[in-house]
């Protein structure tokens, strides 16, 4: 991998057909893969300068989904310099205790968060910072030689976990083995076919687009930015908050993203169905019955079809779904049965930080609800946890568990059906054991809730009462309690939500209800809403 990476910034310099586009103050840029080249090149030199006279030296670099956070991670690898990503989200206390752990020796940080770090014992330098203010660029390059092989470390950043329950823990990269893939093991005829395959797939198009705005302090996302470069794929650089504008207009047909945003798009999609005329709705159920929506998007009678019944539909999505991934949290199944009404396979993918992807769904291996077939040996528990078998070589940093039989316990629980689909049930430590010993997942109750409520900021726990409660984001009182009142319907007695608190006061990284992924922070959710006075749905 470390090789891999190295020779794929040595070709952005030869690379004019793929390009990164980036927004910025609302304006939309555009860069050739060789123009990032020389970016690359140019804050390379300014970052060497800097550390100067340093042995060892530790580049922190904190802000925003940025071009300028991008360019400056991959100059410190092309460089050699050892880079610290801490998440910007944090609170100033919690990122300062951080900062001093990993003790840097400089620290790049976005002009945004200018306030949030304050009077920093560090020597600072911004980038993304207005005319007249101090920044990276102002610094003058050192002459240093770009492109030398041993420059590259193989241990090359800090990056640190979510932090669902507690500080984020730091996790020490590093260029890991690859696990080699099924192309690279093929030999004779079964290599041709899959070569065949591969140049048939959109795979090997040069078109191809991937849609990022999830912070770059999440260690995913810089590895996506680098699966980018290594395969030739134009990459979009977007953020949350423009990040559904960005799928629709800027059509990306890779997109590795947590359910929010998919969910979001399929209410909408849900929304266009129901306007369907009466001949439509028979068309669909043709389409349907004779299981065109499982074909490929590009296949010619999914094609027919899309011609005739999502016209006003495939553009809420970008129209190009050729891989289109949801991980970090569980995604609601009413969701992804909604895209797959028009034809859209939305992947779900299962992994843990401090190591690759432990599982994922691919276009012919797709159950809705399933994360797929594992890629590495995985074993369920007699209590349902998900244990992964550790190889040192495929693992970031320390493992969180190993246990006697040399498996790490992910706190995971979930299952395998008859063939060998992997479903997540929930977190160990989120279940909730009920007075009469009945156990609930709250992922899978807030996910049957999710849709239906058109939110994606609901919070179900068990208060001191015992009783099961749901915390709901949301102006319309009435319209939640009636979904509510019809999940309680036809849903276990167990399962069944009784006490009920409706808020507009929403969810954010911002007020610590949200990790910087947008997982629900549970211990945090509980802390602030259970004194408060919940009304009974259900006795």
């Amino acid at each position: 991998m470390r090789d891999r990476t190295f020779e794929s910034l040595k070709r952005l310099s030869r690379e004019e057909a793929r390009s990164v586009v980036y927004f910025k103050n609302k304006s939309r840029f555009q860069k050739t893969f060789r123009e990032v080249a020389a970016d690359i090149a140019a804050i390379g030199g300014k970052l060497c300068k800097l550390v100067e006279g340093i042995s060892e030296p530790r580049i922190a670099i904190i802000g925003p989904t940025s071009y300028d956070w991008m360019v400056i991670d991959l100059a410190c690898i092309q460089n050699g310099l050892f880079s610290i990503a801490p998440p910007e989200h944090l609170d100033p206390a919690t990122l300062f205790q951080i900062l001093e752990e990993a003790n840097p020796s400089l620290i790049c940080l976005d002009f945004s968060m200018k306030e949030k770090l304050g009077d920093a014992p560090w020597p600072v330098h911004y980038f993304n910072a207005p005319e007249g203010h101090s920044s990276l660029e102002a610094v003058e390059a050192a002459p240093i030689p770009i492109g030398e092989e041993n420059k590259l470390l193989v241990n090359y950043s800090l990056a640190y976990s979510s932090g669902t329950s507690s500080v984020p823990k730091p996790i020490p990269l590093k260029f890991r083995k690859r696990r080699p893939s099924p192309f690279e093991t093929a030999k004779g005829f079964r290599k041709l076919i899959l070569v065949l395959k591969y140049r048939t797939s959109f795979w090997s198009r040069s078109d191809n687009k991937i849609l990022l705005f999830m912070p770059f302090s999440h260690l995913q996302q810089r590895n996506f930015v680098l699966m980018a470069l290594n395969q030739g794929i134009n990459i979009i650089l977007s953020s949350p908050g423009q990040a559904i504008q960005h799928f629709i207009l800027e059509k990306p047909n890779v997109m590795v993203s947590v359910p929010v945003i998919y969910e979001a798009v399929s209410r909408r999609i849900e929304k266009q169905l129901s306007k369907f005329s009466g001949g439509q709705k028979f068309l669909h159920s043709i389409y349907l019955g004779l299981g065109i929506n499982r074909l490929s998007h590009r296949h010619f009678l999914q094609k027919s079809f899309a011609f005739f019944l999502f016209k006003k539909i495939k553009p809420l999505y970008g129209g190009n779904p050729d891989y289109f991934v949801t991980g970090s949290a569980a995604i609601s199944r009413s969701a992804l049965e909604t895209y797959y009404k028009v034809g859209v396979k939305i992947l779900e993918a299962y992994g843990q930080s401090e190591s690759q992807v432990i599982s994922m769904s691919s276009p012919r291996n797709f159950r809705i609800g399933s994360v797929g077939k594992p890629l590495g040996k995985v074993k369920i528990a007699e209590d349902s946890e998900i244990w992964v078998k550790y190889e040192p070589d495929f693992h970031e940093g320390p493992p969180l568990k190993v246990n006697e039989e040399g498996y790490i316990e992910t706190g995971d629980l979930g299952y395998f059906d008859k063939d060998g689909f992997l479903f997540l049930i929930g977190r160990k430590d989120d279940t909730i054991v009920l007075p009469n010993g009945k156990k609930v997942f709250p992922g899978r109750v807030e996910g049957e809730l999710r849709t239906p409520l058109g939110s994606h900021q609901v919070f179900v726990f068990s208060r001191e009462s015992g009783k099961l409660a749901a915390v709901v984001v949301g102006n319309n009182p009435d319209a939640v309690r009636e979904v509510i009142h019809a999940y309680n319907s036809r849903i276990s007695d167990f399962e069944k939500v009784r006490e009920l608190l409706v808020t507009k006061e929403a969810f954010t990284v911002e007020n610590g209800l949200l990790t910087g992924n947008f997982k629900l922070k549970r211990n945090s959710l509980k802390e602030k809403f259970s004194s408060m006075n919940f009304e009974q749905v259900l006795s």
